[in-house]
């Protein structure tokens, strides 16, 4: 949508996928009052940092910077996951300007990736950006078995 959002379409059927059109509008009504649409404050659509944790995993994502957005991957490493953030990068539209790794000295020193990143018009990601980042890195970290608590959450 122009906002950014989502919108949902939501069909409902008969067992044999036939449309319900005698009941639609009271069925519809009635399933509003079980739909919950979700709209972040906007306080939360201001804010320069986010953070989402899954398991050891921890993004974090700082959009403070002019440079660019600084995104934090700390908790996870495995042989090529820096080539699985970069192509999570490039597949969402942004550029790497930057990538720092630290530590992965020893099992007791886990590497902590340090990417500074723009968005596709060159400045800061804005929050649906930086929630697309972050639910796209934790879907791969998680091999698709996300949670289903809310992003804000």
């Amino acid at each position: 949508t122009e906002n950014g959002m989502a919108d949902n379409w939501f069909w409902v059927t008969t067992n044999d996928g036939q449309p319900l059109d005698d009941a639609k509008h009271a069925i519809s009504d009635r399933l509003m009052e079980f739909v919950q649409f979700c709209m972040p404050t906007e306080e939360i659509l201001c804010s320069k940092e986010f953070c989402r944790k899954c398991g050891n995993l921890c993004i974090k994502v700082d959009n403070s910077s002019e440079e660019g957005t600084v995104v934090t991957v700390e908790g996870f490493d495995r042989s090529g996951f820096l080539l699985e953030l970069a192509s999570i990068i490039e597949g969402l539209g942004f550029s790497m300007r930057n990538a720092e790794i630290e530590g992965g000295d020893s099992v007791d020193d886990p590497r902590i990736f340090k990417l500074t990143l723009v968005g596709p018009d060159g400045g800061v990601l804005d929050y649906q950006q930086s929630q697309a980042l972050m639910f796209t890195m934790e879907l791969v970290v998680s091999k698709g078995k996300l949670s289903m608590r809310p992003p804000n959450h």
